[in-house]
């Protein structure tokens, strides 16, 4: 694993399965060059004795949280301008399309209305929209222009 852990949470009633988020390490080996390898989330069936990448597309995720109504539903946002939605308690994870903002911090689901969620960013931003991506919003901030408009 890489040096840059934020998150660590263990699902209700079931304390061998354990996900832990990892930050991207970079190690500058000269004054021009960086690398790294790294960061994601990884979860554990074992209650921590090994641990697999689960999710390796966002180098830089923050958090996950666990839905409170179904915990087989998590979900996961990063500094990568993405937000993460799992159905099978962390195994695999699918972009939550219409979510671009950088420096996503908190995914929270909306008590209200099931299909929908909040993602806090550390800017001060609050995005609320569908957690599948399936109910797309209209973009208020900028308009669809039209051609020679």
């Amino acid at each position: 694993m890489t040096a840059g852990r934020s998150c660590l949470v263990v699902a209700p009633g079931k304390g061998r399965l354990i996900d832990l988020t990892d930050f991207e390490m970079r190690v500058k080996a000269d004054a021009g060059s960086t690398g790294g390898d790294g960061g994601g989330i990884f979860l554990s069936t074992d209650a921590g004795h090994t641990w697999k990448n689960v999710l390796n597309r966002d180098r830089h995720v923050y958090d996950v949280t666990i839905d409170p109504r179904d915990p087989n539903i998590m979900y996961a946002s990063g500094f990568e301008s993405s937000a993460w939605r799992s159905t099978d308690r962390g195994q695999h994870w699918t972009r939550i399309p219409g979510y671009n903002f950088k420096w996503g911090q908190r995914v929270m689901p909306d008590l209200e209305d099931p299909a929908m969620i909040y993602i806090s960013t550390f800017g001060g931003g609050v995005w609320h929209g569908a957690s599948s991506g399936d109910q797309r919003r209209p973009d208020i901030a900028t308009p669809e222009l039209q051609p020679g408009h």
